[in-house]
């Protein structure tokens, strides 16, 4: 008993000195951001096992995490800027520092990941539009006529022919299908253009054309648009420079990643509002809204 109360004047004596106790705040993880991209992944994976999309609602449900998956990565990027600005404030050590580099690391790998996850969404359009991968009855008939007619001029000739096999009722007639280079080039996608925050580009408004990009050079095409490679990587350098000195150096280079980061997140945001929405008869939808999530976490680190 007397242990206790003398504990407990000691933590009162601390208070009354000013002496901090608190417990420093847990370091920033991309464990949410994981969470999304696994999301994403589980939906992909149906999909390829099935065969088939009864449900085109999966593709709203993929653009929400993408976009959860987005701001996930800004949480995580905010508070390792916060931290680390608290310990230039602090006399902070070197050594408390390790949180950043590890939540550099661990946002290239998920950016890596996302890359992957864009690469399985091409072949997925591939396959819908070859027909390996097909629409359900209940699926088709979800569509609006208009909607039919887009998605039938997608599919190669084979594929529309088998559906018609199928479903004669639903693919009545014919249709101008796309050759492929129409098909890469997207032209039925009305809102694929990618606008660019202007201050990323000093001569303003930027709209990337994606005639005749393939998905992968699309791909670069988005990331290169979105963030310049001078401006590429914000963390990078800074963990250096605080882990040398965690002093004005490391406050001004910390503050400067931040702005750029406020700056790459209005870039992602303008460049997923370019895209069409995300719906499986207009599959590429789907490509564009995970390439500029690819190339904002390509921004962060």
């Amino acid at each position: 008993m007397y242990r206790l109360r003398f504990a407990a004047g000691l933590i009162g004596l601390a208070s009354l000195q000013g002496i901090a106790y608190a417990q420093p705040p847990p370091p920033p993880t991309v464990a949410k951001l994981q969470q999304r991209l696994s999301n994403v992944e589980a939906e992909l994976q149906k999909i390829e096992s099935s065969k088939q999309i009864d449900d085109l609602t999966v593709g709203d449900r993929i653009s929400r995490e993408f976009d959860a998956a987005g701001s996930e990565a800004k949480a995580a990027f905010d508070a390792a800027v916060s931290q680390t600005r608290t310990l230039t404030q602090t006399g902070g050590t070197p050594s408390q520092l390790g949180f950043l580099k590890q939540l550099e690391t661990d946002i290239r790998a998920e950016r890596d990941r996302t890359e992957k996850i864009v690469e399985r969404i091409g072949t997925i359009d591939g396959a819908i539009r070859k027909g390996d991968i097909k629409l359900t009855t209940r699926a088709i008939q979800a569509l609006t006529p208009a909607e039919r007619l887009q998605f039938r001029r997608t599919l190669t000739k084979p594929a529309e022919n088998d559906y018609k096999s199928k479903m004669p009722n639903l693919f009545r007639g014919s249709v101008e299908h796309l050759t492929d280079e129409q098909w890469l080039a997207l032209q039925d996608c009305g809102a694929c253009q990618v606008p660019v925050a202007s201050a990323l580009h000093p001569e303003g408004q930027f709209a990337l054309s994606l005639q005749h990009e393939e998905q992968r050079g699309l791909l670069s095409a988005i990331s290169d648009a979105m963030m310049p490679p001078a401006h590429a990587a914000l963390g990078i350098g800074c963990y250096a420079i605080c882990y040398a000195s965690v002093g004005v150096a490391c406050f001004e280079c910390i503050a400067a990643a931040g702005a750029a980061a406020v700056t790459a997140y209005n870039a992602w945001l303008a460049c997923k509002g370019g895209c069409c929405k995300c719906r499986w008869y207009k599959p590429w939808c789907c490509f564009c809204k995970g390439a500029c999530l690819t190339a904002f976490l390509a921004t962060l680190a």
